[in-house]
């Protein structure tokens, strides 16, 4: 959740939208290999119920290894794939998506 910021904004731009958005949740990343563990299957089970899996990319372009693991789980499930911002058009005047 490097880019937890960036996540709040467009979990709250496409929830306006009418998206149901389950979003990806913080965790602490000291957590016990037990805790980290069931973050992961609930996370997983998110991919799982959901239609589209929206992700957002480092500055560089690159993805994180835990965003590369969760894509490769939702190619599993063949779902939909696209960058966050192809979901939304942001207004240069506000933040509010245009509709």
């Amino acid at each position: 959740m490097d880019q937890e910021a960036e996540w709040r904004f467009y979990a709250q731009a496409l929830t306006k939208r009418g998206y149901v958005v389950f979003e990806a949740g913080s965790y602490d990343k000291t957590a016990t290999p037990e805790t980290w563990n069931m973050v992961t299957k609930v996370h997983q089970r998110k991919i799982e119920l959901c239609d589209i899996v929206a992700f957002i990319s480092k500055l560089d372009g690159s993805l994180g290894d835990h965003s590369s693991d969760d894509l490769e789980y939702a190619r599993k499930f063949k779902k939909q794939i696209v960058p966050a911002a192809s979901l939304i058009t942001v207004s240069t005047d506000s933040s509010e998506p245009e509709k």
